[in-house]
């Protein structure tokens, strides 16, 4: 899974298929040999050099993987053993949604973009689960369309200065699936971390009012640590189990 993550981040925002084409060395272009892609182990084998040209290649390869590999068992770890239907449904989806949001943090990062694939493949997936434990409730569309609404006008108000229309796109993607009050948190976080980050830059003189951060990629930081921790650290908040998510 850490793997396909890594496909899907890098051939996206260079607008190339995810399904067709085998991987190749982003330096001198080179097809990897299976062998040469095994999670973490390759990496490691090849001391985080190309077999061709040598030349270096990225962390974030193997430190997606080894993320990719906590999501499952933290995941499992949260809901317990999955015998039941509901519970085994539950770990899936929460392994589902914390791959996708980690699509969306790398895009985000590297590229300024929030590809709408991935937006869409997260509301199907989300859509797929709630009718599957059938908890497709009004109050989630309402949250889902309230933050369109607004960070969508905000956009158009803005011109596109304060934050991208894929922002706005990706909140509406966490009012749908967390709820209001939830998504509420997610974004108050985002807003203070994305906020506290461009004042460091600008005190280190890295940025300037007029540069451009990456909110999507603050969103999804907060969604995770939402989905991990239910924000049970933060005392002050309602809800005091992840489980709390998806009820």
């Amino acid at each position: 899974m850490g793997s396909f993550v890594n496909v899907v981040a890098y051939r996206l925002p260079r607008g190339r298929g995810i399904l067709k084409g085998r991987s190749a060395c982003p330096h001198c272009q080179r097809q990897i040999k299976g062998y040469d892609l095994i999670p973490l182990a390759s990496f490691i084998v090849l001391g985080g050099r190309c077999r061709f040209c040598q030349k270096p290649l990225s962390w974030q390869y193997p430190l997606v993987e080894l993320y990719s590999g906590f999501i499952f068992l933290a995941s499992f770890w949260l809901w317990g053993q999955p015998s039941a239907g509901s519970v085994l449904a539950g770990w899936l989806f929460s392994v589902f949604i914390l791959e996708v949001f980690l699509i969306l943090f790398l895009t985000d990062l590297q590229h300024l973009i929030l590809p709408d694939a991935v937006i869409l493949a997260g509301l199907i997936g989300a859509v797929i689960y709630k009718i599957g434990v059938n908890d497709f409730s009004r109050f989630d569309l309402a949250a889902g369309a309230f933050y369109l609404a607004v960070l969508t006008g905000v956009w158009l108000i803005s011109k596109g200065r304060w934050l991208g229309l894929g922002d706005a796109k990706l909140m509406g993607l966490v009012g749908f699936v967390f709820g209001f009050l939830p998504a509420t948190a997610i974004f108050y976080l985002a807003v203070l971390a994305g906020g506290a980050t461009g004042l460091v830059l600008l005190w280190l003189k890295r940025a300037t009012l007029k540069s451009k951060l990456p909110f999507g990629s603050f969103l999804a930081l907060s969604v995770s640590l939402f989905v991990l921790t239910g924000f049970s650290w933060l005392g002050g908040f309602p809800w005091k189990s992840v489980l709390l998510i998806f009820k």
